[in-house]
């Protein structure tokens, strides 16, 4: 019983940690986009436009090789 709540766990962490990936670089692709590009509309996630307010385009690139890199590891 216990070997099958550790599979179950496990399972549940890798599809929330799974989700989270998909929502930081869905958006973080979006906002890279509106900066680099100056576009007026914003599609990313607003709480994730509150986030990184007033980044510049390198720092958002910096911070999405720090999200590879934490993600591979």
């Amino acid at each position: 019983m216990r070997t099958r709540a550790g599979i179950a766990v496990l399972l549940l962490l890798g599809v929330a940690l799974g989700s989270l990936r998909e929502f930081l670089f869905i958006n973080l692709n979006y906002e890279i986009d509106r900066v680099r590009y100056h576009r007026p509309i914003a599609y990313a996630h607003s709480r994730f436009r509150a986030w990184t307010e007033g980044w510049d385009l390198g720092a958002l690139l910096t911070f999405k090789w720090v999200l590879s890199f934490a993600y591979m590891a």
